[in-house]
């Protein structure tokens, strides 16, 4: 009698369904660690930041003002750019401008912003 070596199609149909039955099961720890993971590493971004803004504080005496118009809701492209280059040179922490966006508070309330601390959102 010859001997057949291999697999019944049973036995990989059974190995297949315990295999999506793992994956389906570990699919949504998976998505959740991934979403931690963005969180975690948005805070560090924004803890740098904001610690760049204190130190910049402590080096120049104050908070810097990208000579914000008041009436727009949000730094444009060309003062997050002037206050990325104020950033390096003064603490040498970049602002991430291609993977966040960042609002910020202002100190003074009277619309001549100067910077105290940023929020940094993902994109």
């Amino acid at each position: 009698m010859a001997k057949h070596n291999g697999f019944t199609l049973i036995e990989i149909v059974i190995v297949l369904g315990i295999i999506s039955i793992t994956l389906s099961i570990a699919f949504p720890s998976l998505v959740c660690i991934c979403n931690d993971t963005r969180e975690t590493e948005r805070a560090r971004q924004e803890y740098s930041v904001n610690k760049a803004l204190r130190e910049y504080y402590a080096l120049t005496g104050a908070y810097p003002n990208p000579r914000h118009d008041s009436s727009m809701p949000n730094l444009t492209s060309e003062e997050i750019n002037r206050l990325e280059d104020a950033f390096q040179e003064q603490t040498g922490v970049n602002l991430d401008i291609a993977h966040y966006s960042y609002t910020y508070n202002d100190t003074n309330g009277d619309g001549a912003y100067e910077i105290s601390s940023i929020k940094a959102e993902r994109k």
